[in-house]
């Protein structure tokens, strides 16, 4: 719990409507990483969806990640999180990932991995998916 005795986090066995999992995902997963980010600045923090060995992911494979990974290696050096997440938000692509230090770029990337993963989708870039939102891509990483 906070000073104030509110807690810090969602659990998820308690959301029992869709409205509250969409809340979770869009504003409980960015927040929880940026803050860990901010008491552990040297930690390493990634979020992926895939199960796999991490010897076989590479940047594609995360929602964020604050080290590289490339398939096949066993290597994972720590990412320049301010630069990465600058070139990372001047063009949004599931082909990359952000650092989990910013909690807006990280939902982010959960919305354009999301919407990459619907069926039918074929959205590969943030432009074909800011014409599918409606607004321009410079909003998006705002």
């Amino acid at each position: 719990a906070s000073d104030a005795g509110e807690l810090c986090f969602w659990p998820f066995t308690l959301l029992t409507q869709v409205e509250q999992v969409v809340d979770f995902v869009g504003a409980g997963i960015p927040q929880l990483v940026s803050s860990v980010s901010r008491v552990c600045p040297r930690c390493d923090i990634a979020i992926t969806p895939s199960a796999a060995d991490l010897r076989l992911l590479n940047l594609t494979s995360f929602v964020c990640t604050s080290f590289d990974s490339s398939a096949g290696t066993d290597s994972y050096p720590s990412r320049d999180c301010a630069a990465e997440n600058k070139i990372w938000a001047s063009k949004p692509s599931i082909e990359s990932a952000p650092c989990c230090d910013d909690a807006r770029l990280v939902r982010l990337s959960l919305e354009l991995m999301g919407i990459a993963s619907l069926p039918d989708a074929h959205f590969a870039d943030s432009a074909s998916l800011s014409a599918a939102k409606g607004r321009p891509s410079e909003e998006l990483a705002r």
